[in-house]
């Protein structure tokens, strides 16, 4: 079977075209690595050989061992990506060092940030394999989990079994139902359609910004900020979903990956991100002008500083990763690395600045009041008022182009991390909700935890819905706390919250 253009399907893809791909382009980008270097592939998890696994268990183990202070120790690299100082999920390990709680989430630097975050793990998990298997040649690829596919919605085997200390892929903080080998993430979770529709990388809420779309409602990779931030109010499509989403349906309400502060001490958080990263390629493949955001001078030179495998301190910044295969020498199993532009080239045609975007136009919501989300389904509506319902009537007589027309749950703010709450739109009475059916809209989650909660605001695109919107005085909400039958927790667990997200208003929205 042959990979599609986009690569969204994965298959094996031969290193040789990451190869083409370094000599081509590698010297025309600035600072790209050199076009000597071997393009190595990451794979899906469950392709690794039985070795490839356990050199990589190994390696993990070997990180392990190491001081917390230590900057290739397993805990240093966890707690660069965030810290714990009052959580009691996750315990406090050692006192703070430097780049602890560094990453970037909720704006345009979220892809980026971890995509140098990643670069530097694997090379620094390569180093301890190779120590590990006294194989100093030994090139070792970070995995990838391709949870999209509806054969490995499970944990991956080697995460869970076995269930003990010895295994170094293992930790007990997880939703109970993942690590029983149950049904961990859903379809609904994985998806990542919505993402994959949108054209603009980024978007702008204020002000003016280059290189970024002014006045829409959501974009790919997030919101423009003038500097990095830990925790951002603009995530972008991508971020919430399926990246959000897929962290609390393996973290659950009390495991690690439903955590900003414990997350990437579980060994999948790992695998996550690989593959939210390579998502990011599959988005630039599809064309139709997609594109990195790399006239947009904040995001392209913004300076991020990380640790090397020999613990000395390094920098990237946009323009050094916008191509994996000739600037970090990698690339995904089945995902061809195409629709790349460099800064350098593309510096003679970058945007002038663009005018404040325009707020689309309001056309009803809810008064702002809280609507707080526990486990009972929760129903919220909001009216329309004549003269909408005949405007909206009106645009249902010839199909909308995507985008036009926009609902926005406001004000999100998270209560207890750990939950994926499914939207239905005027979802009939006694009608049994079913993702895979015609109201429904998509996810609201929200990765994060109680030391870096921010309101966010969470759209879904209507414009293919406009026939259902004209037909009544009214548009109703139903949110539905997902739940995948899990397994029944262990007694010493701490009960799970009443509550785990609020918002304060609902509306529709016309661009």
């Amino acid at each position: 079977m042959m990979p599609d253009t986009t690569g969204h399907r994965r298959v094996a893809n031969s290193v040789s075209t990451g190869l083409v791909l370094v000599l081509a382009a590698g010297l025309a980008c600035g600072g790209a690595a050199s076009a000597q270097a071997a393009v190595h592939t990451r794979k899906e998890i469950h392709h690794l050989t039985a070795a490839e696994l356990a050199n990589y268990k190994q390696g993990v183990a070997l990180m392990k061992t190491r001081a917390f202070n230590d900057p290739t120790s397993w805990i240093y690299q966890a707690n660069m990506h965030g810290y714990p100082t009052t959580s009691s999920i996750c315990p406090v390990v050692g006192t703070p060092q430097p780049l602890w709680s560094t990453c970037q989430h909720g704006s345009f630097f979220f892809l980026a940030w971890h995509r140098m975050y990643l670069y530097y793990f694997e090379r620094i998990l390569q180093a301890a394999v190779r120590q590990a298997i006294g194989n100093p040649g030994y090139v070792f690829s970070l995995p990838f989990w391709d949870y999209e596919n509806s054969a490995y919605h499970d944990l991956p085997a080697p995460f869970r079994s076995p269930a003990n200390s010895t295994n170094p892929l293992y930790v007990a903080q997880r939703s109970s139902n993942c690590n029983s080998g149950a049904l961990c993430v859903s379809a609904s979770t994985a998806d990542d359609s919505a993402a994959m529709a949108l054209i603009p990388f980024c978007n702008c809420s204020s002000g003016s910004c280059t290189g970024c779309t002014s006045g829409i409602p959501s974009a790919f990779g997030g919101g423009f900020i003038p500097a990095p931030n830990h925790s951002a109010s603009f995530p972008g499509e991508l971020e919430l979903q399926p990246h959000a989403a897929v962290h609390n349906a393996v973290g659950g309400s009390t495991g690690w990956m439903s955590y900003f502060t414990c997350a990437a001490r579980d060994p999948i958080f790992w695998l996550h991100h690989a593959n939210i990263d390579r998502l990011w390629q599959v988005w630039l493949n599809k064309l139709g002008g997609r594109q990195d955001p790399i006239s947009n001078p904040t995001w392209a030179t913004q300076v991020f500083t990380f640790f090397d495998e020999n613990k000395r301190q390094v920098t990237l910044t946009g323009c050094k990763i916008v191509d994996m295969a000739s600037q970090l020498n990698y690339q995904y199993e089945g995902v061809p690395v195409t629709n790349i532009k460099y800064c350098a080239a593309i510096a003679r045609e970058a945007a002038q600045a663009q005018a404040a975007p325009s707020a689309p136009k309001s056309l009803a919501a809810t008064a702002a009041a809280e609507t707080r989300l526990g486990s009972a389904p929760v129903q919220v509506k909001v009216a329309l008022p004549a003269e909408v319902s005949k405007h909206v009537r009106s645009l249902a007589a010839a199909p909308l182009k995507p985008g036009r027309l926009w609902l926005a749950v406001e004000g999100i703010k998270v209560l207890n991390p750990g939950a994926v709450y499914q939207v239905y739109l005027n979802l009939p009475a006694g009608q049994k909700p079913d993702p895979a059916g015609p109201y429904f809209l998509g996810n609201v989650s929200l990765f994060t935890d109680l030391e870096h909660s921010e309101e966010v605001t969470r759209t879904f695109d209507l414009s293919s819905r406009v026939k259902a919107l004209g037909s009544k005085g009214e548009v109703q909400l139903t949110f539905l706390r997902e739940q995948l039958g899990q397994a029944k927790a262990a007694a010493a667990a701490p009960a799970e919250p009443a509550e785990f997200l609020r918002f304060t208003r609902v509306s529709i929205l016309e661009r």
